[in-house]
């Protein structure tokens, strides 16, 4: 829970409270869309999401999100691709692993998607590595497993 605060927090004051609002809409989007269990349905809305993320959304005539602050307007950008990137390597595991069911998951999974380390920069890790080494403190693996 602490990672999901620190992250959310982060993302507050290096982007902006607005941003984080966009960020958490986006995960509650892909949670709510993996419930259909339609893989169709989540590669489609995963696409047209990587379209809109590349379209000039936060530009100054667009969503007043930043104003002509363009290393944050490509922050942002950027943040949002690794984050879709995340979620859809979540959504692929959740349809081969049965273990995505109780709160304890959904709560390591926000934690997955939120983790401030690589929310910016990457690398995106599988989630079952990213459990076994962050999570549960496995400390015979000091690194991801990408």
């Amino acid at each position: 829970m602490a990672c999901i605060i620190y992250g959310s927090l982060a993302v507050c004051l290096i982007l902006s409270p607005l941003a984080l609002v966009i960020i958490w809409c986006n995960i509650l989007v892909v949670f709510c869309i993996r419930l259909f269990n339609n893989r169709l349905l989540c590669y489609s809305t995963f696409i047209i999401s990587l379209f809109l993320i590349h379209q000039d959304l936060f530009g100054p005539d667009k969503l007043h999100l930043f104003g002509s602050d363009e290393s944050r307007k490509l922050l942002m950008e950027v943040s949002l691709a690794w984050l879709n990137a995340k979620c859809l390597s979540l959504t692929i595991d959740s349809f081969t692993h049965s273990s995505f069911n109780n709160l304890n998951s959904a709560l390591n999974q926000l934690t997955y998607c939120l983790y401030f380390p690589s929310f910016f920069n990457g690398p995106i890790c599988n989630y079952f590595n990213f459990v076994k080494v962050c999570l549960l403190h496995d400390h015979h693996h000091y690194y991801f497993h990408c």
